[in-house]
């Protein structure tokens, strides 16, 4: 049988590469991603989705498709009914357009296994620490020991108006 080869979008992530690297996968050339973003462009026409990409190096306007950020001030203020103001996130790429943000998860934990994801890196690890998740924990991993430090972290709010009361029945 031929052998296949895919090509993905990206390839900078030295986690991701190692994951990927037995998969037979590779980083798209400019061409292959302007004929994915065409692609993609018109399957969102298609359903009248708005198409917008994240710490992407290349412009795809033309299809279309606008640079947005995951972590977006706009869309969460539309989201809470308030105002963000923020700065974007000094620990991410260059490209990136994220916010400052408090990350909540944990490395290794996802048990999906995506060989894409950077959250993953170690598979033994997710086995092990999946085996010592509980439900009735309130921690995303095991339980709170005798021997934990559980430290309260300062954080700021990047609210610049008070939101209104939501309800959930209308009014």
């Amino acid at each position: 049988p031929a052998t296949r080869r895919f090509a993905v979008v990206g390839g900078s992530d030295p986690k991701i590469n190692k994951n990927i690297k037995e998969c037979n996968i590779r980083a798209c050339n400019e061409t292959e991603m302007n004929q994915m973003a065409r692609a993609f462009s018109d399957i969102g026409k298609h359903y009248n989705l708005q198409l917008k990409t994240c710490a992407e190096l290349i412009d795809l306007e033309m299809y279309g498709i606008k640079h947005n950020s995951c972590i977006d001030p706009e869309l969460i203020s539309r989201i809470t009914g308030f105002e963000i103001q923020a700065i974007k996130d000094k620990n991410q790429r260059s490209e990136c357009g994220c916010v400052e943000s408090i990350d909540i998860g944990q490395y290794n934990t996802c048990r999906h296994n995506c060989r894409y994801c950077y959250a993953n890196f170690n598979f033994k690890s997710v086995t092990t620490f999946s085996s010592q998740h509980d439900s009735d924990s309130p921690l995303l991993i095991g339980n709170l020991e005798i021997t934990d430090k559980v430290t309260e972290r300062k954080i700021k709010t990047f609210k610049q108006k008070p939101a209104e009361q939501l309800t959930l029945f209308g009014n």
